[in-house]
């Protein structure tokens, strides 16, 4: 609806479609005079994936040059490879004794993040690794319910830390040797790009942003639901023998094309040709 506000106020703006507005889109038609009259009384809309401005196109109309493609970006300054005491910071949240392997992931406890899947997957890892822990960062209304599915599971080494802060979330990730996003869909997964900062290769599944910039080169990609093939991915990345090599490219890709600095500059960009261009 601010935008539906803005188009009222004779001034040039800029919108911005992250994926959460266009589920409301989806699922409440008494939205949609309001949604429409703002976005296509807007200088530009900024998408933040492919497939964010695929569904802008549809469900707006708002066709290819009033729409911007700029990928979200991460916060350097706190995501990056550091060196991090893995013994000791597991001894913070009581997991003893250190296993070799750590599997990670973060994002709330919501049924389209997929969860359940990663826990299904752990079953299978967990059997073919000899020591591996899964680290589980988030908190979310579908909690119990997972705890009830890891224990139903038998899962041994699966860890629930909790929400975490961007400081203490960057160091778990620098201890893992794989993250994962297995959601059911994501408009774009910044989670994903901030554990490539960090150095960590992300084994993410094949739909919303996730196909814009994982590949092989520094994770892995896998069909949602399939936790089988999550499972499998997952051991390849830990076993890869050229795991150093893709962790330092991880975080040099991420760095160079995901910086925050580089998404203000696009950004920027934008917002200055929007208020050269309005001509009320």
């Amino acid at each position: 609806t601010f935008p539906y506000c803005a188009s009222k106020l004779n001034i040039p703006y800029v919108v911005t479609a992250h994926g959460t507005d266009l589920k409301g889109f989806r699922r409440d038609k008494r939205y949609h005079p309001f949604a429409l009259a703002g976005a296509h009384s807007a200088q530009k809309i900024i998408t933040i994936s492919e497939q964010v401005d695929m569904d802008v196109k549809k469900l707006y109309g708002i066709q290819e040059g009033k729409r911007k493609l700029i990928h979200n970006g991460f916060d350097e300054r706190m995501f990056y490879p550091r060196k991090v005491d893995k013994k000791k910071l597991l001894g913070e949240y009581g997991i003893s004794p250190t296993p070799e392997y750590i599997v990670s992931f973060v994002g709330k406890f919501a049924h389209f993040k997929g969860i359940d899947v990663l826990l299904k997957a752990a079953k299978i890892y967990e059997n073919e690794l000899d020591s591996v822990a899964t680290l589980i960062m988030g908190h979310g209304n579908r909690y119990q319910e997972l705890v009830d599915l890891k224990e139903r599971l038998n899962l041994k080494n699966v860890y629930f830390i909790g929400h975490l802060d961007q400081e203490d979330a960057a160091r778990v990730l620098n201890i893992a040797d794989v993250s994962v996003v297995p959601s059911r869909e994501e408009a774009f997964g910044l989670v994903a790009i901030e554990a490539l900062a960090c150095g960590v290769p992300v084994v993410a599944t094949n739909s919303g942003g996730l196909p814009d910039f994982i590949d092989e080169s520094v994770g892995a990609l896998v069909d949602a639901e399939d936790y089988i093939g999550l499972a499998e991915a997952i051991i390849k990345e830990i076993k890869n023998p050229q795991r150093e090599v893709k962790s330092r490219r991880a975080a040099e890709y991420a760095l160079n094309g995901f910086s925050w600095q580089r998404v203000a500059e696009e950004v920027v960009e934008v917002y200055e040709e929007a208020v050269n261009n309005y001509h009320p």
